[in-house]
């Protein structure tokens, strides 16, 4: 899917008005893609000097200020747009746009908090493989519709066992050593897979507030935490405090027996809505990212306690999906009457009715891991 390209005008030339190295290579790349570029300036008179420069074989390259910009956002959906840039007021428009931003560590201007919230690019070069990534996500692996206002979406498959292809293996692997001890190797490369998952698909266009599902111990997972603020920020939404708060310490999952984990009751006992949170929450809409999805246990806790809550609609997000053997259910709907205050510990729960539902597999995905193995491996 061709997209249209916003590149700040000090991401095309330095303050010397020399265009950067490579700046022009990739231009022709993005054209032949068939993207469509606007470089941006607040400077009407920079965007003329730039365009000269430039000559006339870039004539297919357009470019708009500041003050127009929002004329050639009109036609094009947020899912459309990237945006390339390294000063505070590039993020700016793009938060209020819902817009992926990219920071452009090749330019001579570099701001604090674009370098920290855009997805960095080292080079022209290195943006071409990013647009292919972009494009190359469409499906999500798993999807479950729990009820009329409770989705479940996971990207990816979680275990690498028993599959054909190495770069599959490959990913998944690494994704796993990201989510569980840190190692950064291909974090970028899920990032960036999940931000694109996240803008292509409207759902997520109306979540209020987005949180984490607490790790076991009482301090916050740090990789997720990583994730939501990223994806927090391109969706403009300001508030930094955690949803939920493990104020006791529990065993993690898998040292759980698989037949002992299902029950909420050992989270329902460590955990409790942040007080932050006690007058927003009726008729928002929620978004909670978790690393991985086995049988729902956790998402279940914190379903029970948002809708008890008053939040109009939940969107769980699991970055990997364990995929069971037909002996064990998919996914165990777990409904309890809880009563008391839910944003402190020691309120109640009683336990009502457990349901095995399913939701649905889409192979696809994996044939993207494939292709996105492909474009992180290949020369740019």
């Amino acid at each position: 899917m061709s997209k249209l390209v916003l590149i700040a005008s000090s991401s095309v030339v330095d303050s010397s008005l020399n265009l950067y190295t490579g700046i022009k290579e990739l231009f022709d790349r993005l054209n032949a893609d068939g993207d469509t570029i606007f470089i941006v300036s607040h400077n009407g008179n920079r965007l003329a000097e730039i365009i000269a420069l430039l000559g006339s074989h870039y004539s297919y390259i357009k470019s708009t200020t500041r003050w127009t910009i929002r004329q050639v956002l009109e036609k094009y959906h947020n899912n459309q747009v990237v945006y390339v840039g390294s000063s505070d007021v590039d993020l700016q428009l793009t938060a209020s746009k819902k817009i992926l931003l990219f920071h452009s560590k090749w330019s001579d201007v570099q701001e604090e908090k674009t370098a920290k919230y855009g997805h960095h690019v080292e080079k022209p070069s290195d943006f071409v493989n990013i647009m292919k990534i972009l494009n190359n996500q469409s499906s999500w692996f798993y999807e479950l519709k729990i009820s009329d206002k409770v989705n479940v979406f996971s990207l990816t498959k979680a275990n690498s066992m028993y599959l054909t292809y190495e770069s599959e293996k490959e990913l998944i692997d690494g994704f796993n050593r990201l989510l569980k001890t840190g190692d950064t190797k291909y974090y970028d490369v899920l990032l960036l897979h999940f931000l694109a998952s996240i803008v292509h698909n409207n759902d997520f266009l109306d979540v209020d507030f987005w949180g984490t599902m607490p790790s076991s111990g009482t301090q916050a997972s740090q990789q997720l935490e990583l994730f939501k603020d990223r994806v927090r920020h391109l969706m403009s939404k300001k508030l930094t405090q955690p949803l939920f708060v493990r104020h006791t310490a529990t065993t993690k999952s898998h040292h759980i027996r698989n037949d002992s984990r299902i029950p909420c009751d050992r989270h329902f006992e460590t955990i409790c809505l942040n007080p932050f949170y006690k007058k927003k929450l009726k008729n928002k809409t929620v978004c909670i990212l978790d690393d991985y999805l086995t049988n729902g246990t956790s998402f279940e806790t914190l379903r029970n306690l948002l809708e008890y809550a008053g939040v109009k609609r939940i969107i769980f997000v699991s970055l990997g999906r364990f995929k069971k053997n037909v002996y064990s259910p998919e996914y165990v709907k777990q409904d309890y009457k809880i009563e008391g205050d839910v944003f402190s510990p020691g309120y109640s729960y009683e336990f009502i009715k457990r349901e095995n539902i399913n939701g649905t597999f889409n192979d696809s995905a994996n044939e993207e891991l494939r292709s996105l193995h492909a474009i992180i491996n290949s020369p740019t």
